[in-house]
């Protein structure tokens, strides 16, 4: 998936197999995108937005039910009312596009996600926006960033803290898999994601 601006001249020679443009909303439209998505918050609502497809690829890596029920959002706790001013700020994109089959990350997932992109940009600058390529790049990356949560992993799951304690002590915790999880599956979606946009960016300019 990529984006086209009207007018793009690369539009019609840069078209790869599987690759659909979408062009960027302009005048009132976009307007209204930006009235929605609150400028001021526009990273936080696509990293929102992004942890439902975090959550999406749990589920078919996760075998704990309880810790993928706690990784999931009610619709009544995202908002008070059915106005836009009663929705958290975070959600207002992800429950704007929202027709019943998108997954609504819990606030722990998107605190965990928030510090991931964190350290992607980190990574980025430090490369000149160039994807790394050290074969251990994930493993390292998912450590580092899990371990800033694993002293605070009772706050941000609360509901596990009982179901942690009916497992013996002699295994892992089932809230640092999580986040483990939670990191890992974020990094991946952000670095495909940023590789495409790598490759589309170095084919447009042949």
């Amino acid at each position: 998936m990529a984006c086209a601006v009207n007018g793009c001249k690369n539009l019609k020679r840069f078209k790869p197999k599987g690759v659909t443009f979408y062009r960027f909303p302009t005048g009132s439209l976009l307007n209204e995108w930006l009235r929605v998505l609150d400028k001021d918050n526009l990273s936080l609502n696509v990293i929102t937005y992004v942890g439902g497809y975090v959550i999406k690829m749990l589920r078919k890596t996760l075998k704990c039910i309880e810790c993928l029920e706690c990784c999931i959002e009610c619709l009544e706790c995202c908002t008070s009312g059915s106005d836009e001013v009663a929705m958290k700020l975070s959600y207002r994109f992800t429950l704007k596009k929202n027709t019943g089959g998108l997954l609504i990350p819990s606030e722990a997932v998107v605190k965990i996600c928030q510090v991931a992109e964190t350290y992607i940009r980190k990574v980025m600058a430090l490369t000149g926006n160039r994807i790394p390529s050290e074969d251990n790049l994930f493993p390292s990356l998912t450590i580092i960033i899990s371990q800033k949560f694993y002293a605070t992993s009772d706050q941000l799951f609360p509901t596990l803290v009982d179901h942690c304690l009916s497992f013996p002590s002699n295994e892992e915790k089932h809230t640092f898999i999580l986040i483990k999880q939670i990191v890992n599956a974020y990094l991946r979606i952000r670095i495909f994601s940023l590789a495409i946009l790598n490759n589309t960016t170095v084919i447009l300019r042949r």
